[in-house]
């Protein structure tokens, strides 16, 4: 079912107000088909869409990945006092915000970050790439929804440090040229599981599972450690 006309408003006001936080390229994108949109079809779209309709509460909890992945985590973990680690927040933190509700604290990595939202007690932003050599000392769970390529960077440095991970790939991760090798999304998806758990089960560490949101326009796996 596509948008009613006040839905398409209120989306082109928020794109009015917010035009130099969006790239160019996908406020245009967004601008153009914008009446394509029908809850279902997410993925087509930049990621920031996402997030824009998560803004306005334009996305029921079933059909929103960010409520879904903040469901699993808490299924997995009690994240109560928890200090946590999101790599590539996106421009607007929505699933940060949701995290930061039972989490000591949450820490989000993103160049992108708009420069309206800011830290509260409970959550730090910081405007920055995430590095593979960064240390995760201080952290006791790493989560990271559909960062690209930085989902590489962020597996490497949970296995070779020993920290808990949640991570949920996308297709973005196999573009641009150092990326070439890989046929295509699919195997680099295929890469990143096994090579993390060929490293984690070689470690004695335990091994990864993965798990696929159904419903939510999100076709991708979320790959995560479990120590048993």
């Amino acid at each position: 079912m596509y948008m009613s006309a006040a839905k398409i408003m209120l989306i082109n006001e928020f794109l009015a107000r917010h035009k130099d936080e969006i790239d160019p390229y996908e406020y245009e994108f967004i601008k153009r088909n914008l009446t394509h949109i029908n809850g279902e079809n997410f993925m087509y779209f930049p990621f920031i869409t996402r997030e824009i309709f998560d803004k306005l509460g334009l996305m029921p909890h079933d059909a929103n990945v960010y409520s879904r992945f903040a469901d699993f985590v808490n299924e997995l973990y009690d994240i109560k006092g928890m200090n946590i680690l999101e790599v590539g927040g996106g421009v607007y933190p929505t699933l940060a915000e949701r995290i930061c509700t039972k989490a000591g604290k949450v820490t989000v990595y993103d160049p992108r970050l708009s420069k309206g939202e800011v830290d509260t007690d409970k959550l730090k932003l910081v405007r920055k790439d995430f590095k593979k050599n960064m240390s995760l000392r201080d952290y006791d769970l790493v989560l990271a929804l559909m960062p690209c390529r930085g989902a590489e960077a962020v597996l490497d440095a949970c296995v070779e440090q020993d920290k808990d991970f949640i991570v949920g790939l996308c297709e973005g991760g196999p573009h641009g040229d150092c990326f070439d090798f890989y046929e295509d999304e699919d195997e680099w998806i295929h890469s990143m599981i096994t090579y993390s758990d060929t490293r984690i089960r070689r470690n004695g560490k335990g091994k990864v599972l993965t798990k696929h949101l159904d419903g939510c326009s999100y076709p991708y796996p979320i790959v995560y450690n479990s120590r048993k």
